[in-house]
């Protein structure tokens, strides 16, 4: 009887930085996209998906059932995400595994928003903060440093200040949301008339988050003593919160 070889994590990512390493090497110096590439990038590319899709995986099992878009498998979505890397990777500055894995995420939720924008009313604020909020216990096995528990430490930090900022009432409302309160709960115990009125002050209540992230962001970029880290972390953020890249804004939620 054959036994099953346990899961070697340092050996795991001692193989996904060598096929990045592969794999950015191939794409930052071919001559065009259709290039053909040699079997040992094609190697270092399957290499990248099987790493990969585990991960995400578990991103879009973050996702309220109600942001997944019905028209399209999650298969697709995988397959955005892998079109995404071997056409524009070359633009993903941090090259690390936690680095690409951040970019991935990020193609996948805005393909996500995008696809709800489309075919639904309503836009959903819950994809971009939910996700960071809840994942940084989950995928710690992916990672080989504490960037994503930096990251989320970071993020949790300026979010508590941001609802600081707001009104009484407003925190209450998000401190009900946070403990799983409905939204006809929220309006009986907050007396608002319906259901919509609930949720047409909670959708206010994640702009003016945004507005307040963004200036609390500003703010810290202009104080000498930021560790390097943390500025690179929040450029980075303010970079995909106002859509100075190729991909569309972020959108801000709180669980």
């Amino acid at each position: 009887m054959a036994t099953q070889k346990s899961r070697d994590p340092s050996n795991e990512r001692a193989q996904i930085h060598e096929a990045l390493e592969v794999f950015f090497d191939f794409i930052d110096h071919r001559a065009t996209l259709d290039e053909p590439a040699p079997p040992r990038v094609e190697q270092a590319f399957r290499t990248i998906v099987i790493y990969y899709t585990t991960c995400l995986k578990k991103v879009l099992h973050l996702l309220p059932m109600s942001y997944r878009p019905k028209v399209e498998r999650m298969e697709d979505l995988y397959q955005h995400a892998w079109i995404a890397l071997w056409r524009r990777g070359q633009k993903i500055k941090k090259r690390s595994a936690a680095g690409v894995y951040q970019w991935l995420k990020a193609v996948i939720i805005h393909r996500v928003i995008d696809l709800s924008r489309k075919y639904s009313k309503e836009v959903p604020w819950e994809a971009f903060v939910r996700v960071e909020w809840i994942e940084s216990t989950l995928l710690d096995e992916f990672l080989d440093d504490d960037e994503e528990q930096f990251r989320f430490a970071l993020l949790c930090a300026f979010f508590e200040k941001a609802l600081a900022e707001l009104s009484a009432r407003r925190q209450e409302v998000i401190r009900l949301v946070r403990e799983n309160y409905s939204l006809a709960e929220i309006a009986k115990r907050m007396n608002f008339s319906s259901r919509n009125a609930v949720s047409s002050f909670k959708r206010r209540t994640f702009e003016r988050i945004k507005v307040i992230l963004g200036i609390l962001f500003h703010r810290a970029l202009k104080d000498p003593g930021l560790d390097r880290r943390s500025r690179e972390i929040i450029v980075e953020l303010l970079e995909r919160f106002y859509n100075r890249g190729d991909e569309p804004p972020c959108q801000f939620a709180i669980v």
